[in-house]
């Protein structure tokens, strides 16, 4: 029953829970899944085999859908990206199209939810603010250039950053309980984080 309730807690705390949670996550994953799939569909920078490298501001997408980015840099992410590029291959039916470029987009408009999501949680279950202010402060986050950019884009720091937002949200609630953050969660947080991104670890 601990094991239960313990596994029911961790999924509460990574996806949303609440009926604004999914509120927030369904609004925020309609206006980036929108701007994706217009980028997606009518242009080929999210994905374009003649843009190895900087596609725009510094983003690796073809390296990284196709190799990780490089493991000195991105240790676990061309295993990561193995699974991200066989789901949007399958999606498009083997071709690297516009379904495919669709697919990873709207993967990354989905984590980039999930990551508002986080915010909001803490907003709410960490510090305690209103909901209005909850809301306010979530929706002005959600306008920054980054998190625009973030959510087309598929890149290690589009799932880095959900990562980072989660294990934030997650050790604020072991040290509002007073407990201390297990070795474990630690350990797991620091390689999948940093695995993904080397630099995010410190």
């Amino acid at each position: 029953m601990k094991f239960k309730q313990k596994a029911i807690d961790t999924l509460k705390t990574i996806f949303p829970s609440t009926g604004h949670e999914w509120f927030l996550f369904l609004f925020f994953l309609l206006g980036y899944g929108s701007l994706a799939h217009i980028i997606a569909l009518d242009y080929h920078i999210v994905f374009d085999n003649r843009i190895p490298w900087d596609a725009y501001f510094s983003f690796d997408n073809r390296a990284i859908v196709l190799t990780g980015g490089g493991f000195e840099r991105h240790p676990l992410s061309n295993y990561f990206f193995d699974g991200i590029r066989a789901l949007a291959l399958w999606y498009s039916e083997g071709k690297m199209d516009a379904s495919f470029r669709w697919a990873l987009s709207v993967l990354s408009a989905g984590i980039i939810s999930m990551s508002m999501v986080q915010v909001f949680k803490y907003l709410r279950n960490i510090i305690a603010l209103p909901l209005s202010w909850s809301y306010s402060i979530v929706l002005f986050f959600s306008l920054f250039s980054t998190n625009i950019l973030l959510s087309f884009t598929p890149e290690t720091y589009t799932y880095t950053l959900f990562l980072l937002m989660l294990f934030n949200h997650y050790a604020a609630i072991k040290i509002k309980k007073e407990q201390p953050i297990p070795a474990t969660a630690l350990t797991l947080a620091t390689v999948s984080i940093g695995g993904l991104t080397i630099t995010n670890a410190a």
